[in-house]
C-alpha cells in the first residue's frame, strides 16, 4: 500500500467523531483498538452517510417530473458505480483485498465521496435545474 494512502488512512482514523460509537461493548470508535474494530467503525460511518445520502436523493426524486426522475436515477446509478471503482483504485486496486486494513480504506474513501454526493444532490434538491437565480449553482 502506497504510503500518502496508509498516512491518510491513519489521519482519518484520528479525526473519527467521538459521538460514532457502536453498539456493546469493544465497539467505541473513538477508542478502537483492533483492525477489526476499526474495520467496523469504518462500516458504521459508511452505513450512516449512505442513510443520508438515500433520503436526500429520495427528496429530490419526487421534485422531479417521470424524465428529470430517470435522469437522476441513471446518474446516481453511475455515481455509485464510479464511487465504488474509485475507492477500489484508491485502495490499491483488488490485489490488495487480503490486507487487513483494505476494507477500512475502502470504507473511509467510500464515505468521503457519499458526503462529497450529499452536498451535490442537497445542492440540487434545493436549486432545481435552469434556476439561474440559485446561489448555489
Amino acid at each position: 500500500m502506497r504510503l500518502d494512502l496508509l498516512m491518510m488512512t491513519i489521519a482519518g482514523l484520528l479525526i473519527l467523531p467521538a459521538g460514532a460509537q457502536g453498539q456493546g461493548a469493544g465497539n467505541d470508535c473513538a477508542n478502537a483498538s483492533s483492525q477489526m474494530e476499526m474495520n467496523q467503525c469504518a462500516a458504521k460511518q459508511l452505513s450512516a452517510a449512505d442513510a443520508e445520502l438515500n433520503t436526500i436523493y429520495k427528496e429530490l426524486v419526487h421534485k422531479l417530473d417521470s424524465a428529470g426522475q430517470g435522469y437522476v436515477r441513471d446518474a446516481q446509478r453511475a455515481w455509485v458505480t464510479f464511487r465504488d471503482k474509485e475507492c477500489i483504485a484508491r485502495a490499491g486496486g483488488p490485489q490488495d483485498q487480503g490486507g487487513s486494513i483494505w476494507p477500512m480504506v475502502v470504507a473511509m474513501c467510500r464515505t468521503e465521496l457519499t458526503k462529497d454526493r450529499i452536498v451535490q444532490l442537497e445542492r440540487q434538491r434545493k436549486c432545481p435545474g435552469g434556476d439561474l437565480s440559485c446561489p448555489d449553482q
